[in-house]
């Protein structure tokens, strides 16, 4: 029984992660099709370029357009208040 529930869990955050990455992916699609790093702007200072980054910074930076594109029209269309 305790196996059944586990299972039944782990099922649950499959369909719950595949659910986030569709509805993610179609909103980026269709609200930000081109949108890249030239669509972010941070109030944060830029790293060093001397200093070794964990990440690609070039893909955050066009993932983080991306998001700031689709949320612009999110909160012009009136579906979120100002993030």
């Amino acid at each position: 029984l305790t196996q059944q529930k586990e299972v039944e869990g782990m099922k649950k955050k499959e369909i719950s992660r595949k659910l986030e990455r569709t509805w993610g992916n179609k909103l980026l699609t269709q609200m930000a099709p081109i949108a890249n790093r030239k669509d972010f702007t941070s109030p944060f200072p830029k790293p060093d370029a001397t200093d070794d980054q964990p990440y690609n910074e070039g893909a955050l930076l066009d993932a983080l357009g991306s998001v700031s594109v689709a949320l612009t029209k999110m909160q012009e269309g009136g579906l979120i208040g100002h993030w």
